[in-house]
């Protein structure tokens, strides 16, 4: 076989490989599930409020209700009088109406009772008994709707408190319950079957040999796949045999939304993907990118489902993984921004590696000084391990001879992982 014909490639910038990846998404059905199994789920419709927040004249501090014509103006040597005729807890629903020159102790939250148009707070008030009725003097000047919160002056019923889309966190998981929602609809979570190839390749469990490493990728995709909101499948190692690794990708196919491969994408690796694409007559999307590291990179559609083949080196793996699979899984459920979201930060050291494409490093982002600061924390060789684990960004160095000096304001894309 030709190698430099089957191993011909164009590469493409990030961008457009991007653009051509999402060209190709599948939305996922839906399912409904209970609340309490939902977080980190991603919604498929819009939520809507059904009732007012609040959905009653609401104290917002403790204090008395008193009813009053426009702003009554009072001072510590002239207070305003007012004659108690209750008390009002927080969750019980007043009877009562007041009427002019009569106060309710009331709590914080509680339902303001009818009548009254005005919360007086303790400070501001003094309390006394006179022929055993109890009267408060408030002794500053008060007005109509002072700490009262209207019905729906924070949320009107009907109106969208979520947009579909949304991952469900904690605060997603606060408004549907305070309005109901104990089942929600959400995206079914996409399969993602992931394969090793290489024949230097071993189990995990396995000890060392001469010439071989244990596969390490498939368990950080793994990792990254579930952290995006899909369900990842481990395939293990393919074989070094044709006829056999077809029938495991075709077993893939038929049970994944994504199947994806690490190692055997570089022009020197003696692999059989590139063959098996070609011979099932599939679409190949690309098989290089204008980038450092990964730049063979690979993605392709079999059965209208994309195949995903990612660099062995373990930091171009994870490039790979964050610059395009993340994006297609997030797609398929349904965000509204599925591309990486992208930010500035100063350039804290100065990076003289120069590349004839854009470099994507691991880094560290902190604040400075009001300044928000990046530095790469990766090496020389993507294949060095030990960052990965401390990186929370990918800061991008543009193209040309001279890399970045200290001081650059460069785009950098923050990974949504703790790693403290």
């Amino acid at each position: 076989m030709n190698r430099t014909h089957r191993f011909k490639r164009k590469a493409l910038p990030v961008e457009e490989a991007q653009k051509r990846i999402l060209s190709r998404i599948t939305i996922m059905n839906t399912e409904v599930i209970s609340l309490v199994d939902s977080i980190g789920r991603r919604l498929a419709e819009p939520i809507y409020a059904t009732n007012h927040i609040p959905a009653f004249p609401r104290a917002g501090m403790d204090g008395y209700a008193i009813r009053c014509a426009g702003i009554e103006k009072a001072t510590p040597a002239e207070p305003l009088t007012y004659r108690i005729v209750g008390d009002i807890a927080a969750g019980s629903a007043p009877t009562m109406k007041l009427n002019k020159g009569e106060a309710v102790r009331i709590m914080t939250g509680a339902s303001v009772p009818e009548g009254a148009n005005a919360v007086v707070m303790f400070e501001q008030t003094q309390e006394y008994e006179q022929n055993e009725q109890a009267f408060v003097q408030v002794k500053h000047n008060v007005g109509q709707g002072q700490n009262i919160a209207q019905v729906g002056e924070e949320i009107q019923e009907g109106q969208i408190i979520i947009e579909s889309g949304r991952i469900i966190q904690p605060g997603q998981m606060a408004l549907l319950s305070t309005f109901g929602y104990h089942r929600v609809k959400v995206f079914t979570q996409p399969k993602v079957g992931i394969f090793a190839t290489g024949t230097e390749l071993l189990p995990i469990d396995e000890p060392l040999q001469p010439g071989k490493i244990r596969n390490s990728n498939s368990y950080m995709i793994q990792a990254l796949v579930e952290a995006s909101g899909a369900i990842p499948f481990l395939y293990g190692i393919i074989p070094d045999n044709k006829e056999q690794a077809k029938a495991l990708l075709e077993e893939a196919f038929q049970e994944m939304d994504i199947v994806i491969t690490t190692g055997g994408v570089s022009v020197g690796d003696y692999d059989i993907m590139a063959e098996i694409i070609r011979e099932q007559g599939e679409e190949m999307l690309f098989n290089r990118v204008s980038m450092r590291p990964g730049s063979p990179t690979s993605a392709a559609v079999i059965h209208n489902k994309l195949l995903f083949g990612l660099s062995g080196n373990p930091g171009a793996c994870f490039v790979g993984f964050e610059l395009f699979v993340k994006p297609a899984i997030r797609a398929m459920l349904g965000a509204k921004e599925a591309l990486p979201a992208v930010m500035e930060a100063f350039l804290a050291t100065d990076y003289d590696k120069g590349s004839p494409h854009v470099r994507y490093e691991r880094g560290k982002l902190w604040i400075e000084k009001g300044l928000v600061k990046v530095k790469s924390i990766g090496v020389t060789k993507s294949s060095h391990m030990l960052s990965i684990q401390d990186a929370d960004c990918l800061l991008t160095i543009p193209s040309g001879k001279l890399g970045a000096a200290k001081g650059d304001l460069i785009q950098v894309i923050p990974l949504q992982y703790d790693v403290t």
